[in-house]
């Protein structure tokens, strides 16, 4: 659901003739990169640098784009490790960005064929880029042709995924959908109504188990380790309807300060927050998974897992859509709106 990408600098410095379109091209290319994608590089301010000598216009337009992918933190810099050698001395200015393919996996490097940015004669900066990666799965895309590639666009416009219950598994589902979301995230929320108002029923277990997966995805490959934060947000109804038992207030608040410690011994930084609902006053249906940089909206809920805590992994998976969500802060804002007092909330940890 998160794509990394570099950007060769040739895309932005070999722009020939100062054509308008050529430039408009780059700017289509960052806009659709707003939705879907993670930027790699080495200094957070390099890729305003190389738009200095664009028309103002253009520059412009470029630069509020790339300060929204920083807001979002879509904007990476990474540490290249020791391990990735120089590619060649001739390509100075392209050198470290190909560096960090080699320490990072990373699904597309965009070049331009033609580069005037590191030596007097043009740098074959493309044909270097698909050789020295040659070995890697990495897509290396011309700039100019972006529009062309079927694997980049069909990336970049992929707005949902769904699978089929039964069929997906849990390894199947962490390498296309959590692992991407969480290698280069900093904290993660969730927004459930039933991981809270499971609590005390039969399916509590499988709640549980599907929390302690996803915990374990983050810890095991976000670049933050165990300094990642992960806050669940959910409800309980204390007030029941006609004909069912009376709410067990204290045997609740047990059982989450249960979940509570079972997922701090996984992850430390973890929190949950608890609203009372009400017939008339309850949690959003709609189920959410946000990071500091995307959000996505997971149509079952945190269900996710069919088979067992007795089988073994990996487990299949329930039926799950998944699709991206543009209002993030309108969802926080309808949980932290919502009028009725909490049940439980976890201490900092």
């Amino acid at each position: 659901m998160l794509y990394r990408l570099v950007l060769l600098p040739s895309i932005f410095t070999s722009i020939l003739d100062n054509q308008p379109a050529t430039y408009s091209l780059v700017i289509g290319l960052l806009r659709q990169l707003e939705q879907t994608s993670v930027v790699l590089v080495e200094d957070l301010h390099s890729m305003q640098k190389v738009l200095d000598k664009w028309p103002q216009r253009f520059k412009d337009s470029a630069i509020s784009i790339l300060n929204r992918l920083s807001d979002q933190k879509r904007i990476i810099a990474v540490s290249l490790s020791g391990q990735s050698q120089p590619v060649s001395t001739s390509v100075k200015q392209c050198d470290p960005h190909l560096r960090i393919v080699q320490d990072y996996p990373t699904k597309f490097v965009v070049a331009r064929q033609e580069c005037k940015g590191c030596s007097v004669n043009p740098t074959p900066c493309f044909a270097t880029a698909r050789t020295q990666l040659a070995n890697t799965l990495t897509n290396i895309i011309d700039i100019n042709e972006y529009t062309l590639n079927n694997k980049l666009c069909q990336t970049l416009e992929r707005r949902d995924r769904f699978y089929p219950p039964g069929v997906g598994r849990q390894q199947k589902f962490e390498q296309e959908i959590l692992i991407p979301l969480f290698r280069d995230a900093a904290r993660i929320e969730l927004y459930d109504r039933y991981i809270g108002r499971s609590i005390l029923e039969s399916n509590a277990d499988q709640y549980q188990l599907a929390l302690e997966w996803i915990l374990d995805v983050f810890k095991r490959e976000s670049r933050l380790g165990e300094s990642g934060t992960v806050k669940i947000y959910t409800g309980i109804f204390t007030r029941p309807y006609p004909n069912q038992p009376l709410f067990d207030r204290n045997r609740a608040i047990t059982a989450f300060q249960n979940l509570e410690a079972n997922m701090r011994d996984l992850l430390p930084k973890f929190q949950i927050f608890v609203k009372e609902e009400e017939q008339r006053r309850q949690m959003i249906h709609d189920r959410f998974l946000f990071t500091d940089q995307i959000g996505i909206s997971i149509g079952r809920g945190f269900n996710l897992i069919l088979d067992k805590r007795s089988s073994i992994f990996p487990r299949r998976l329930h039926d799950i859509h998944i699709s991206y969500c543009t209002e993030v802060q309108k969802i926080r804002n309808a949980f932290n709106n919502l009028s009725t007092p909490f049940l439980y909330q976890s201490p900092n940890p």
